[in-house]
């Protein structure tokens, strides 16, 4: 998650991220940085987004299947900060 708020446009600026993109998204970060990737992926991505108060929309096995409307990035950025314990300053001190 990390990662994506860094960037300027986090989650490449969409407003709406599929549980299966999201899921996806983790998994490459992990493998990337040769990280073991556990088979609970998808509930510790469910999980943090629930504690970001990001809440899942949508069904699995229905159209697109569960998926998350994100708030604008520096709200994102400011949640994710609260959730660590720092401002967000103190975490994203070079992005604008």
């Amino acid at each position: 998650m990390l990662a994506e708020l860094e960037s300027d446009r986090p989650f490449s600026g969409m407003v709406r991220l599929t549980s299966t993109e999201l899921v996806e998204r983790f998994l490459l970060w992990s493998e990337t940085h040769h990280l073991s990737t556990s088979p609970a992926a998808r509930a510790l991505c469910g999980k943090l987004m629930q504690r970001l108060e990001i809440p899942s929309l949508g069904r699995c096995g229905r159209g697109t299947g569960k998926y998350y409307e994100l708030p604008e990035s520096d709200v994102l950025r400011q949640r994710f900060s609260m959730l660590l314990g720092e401002t967000t300053e103190t975490i994203f001190c070079f992005v604008k």
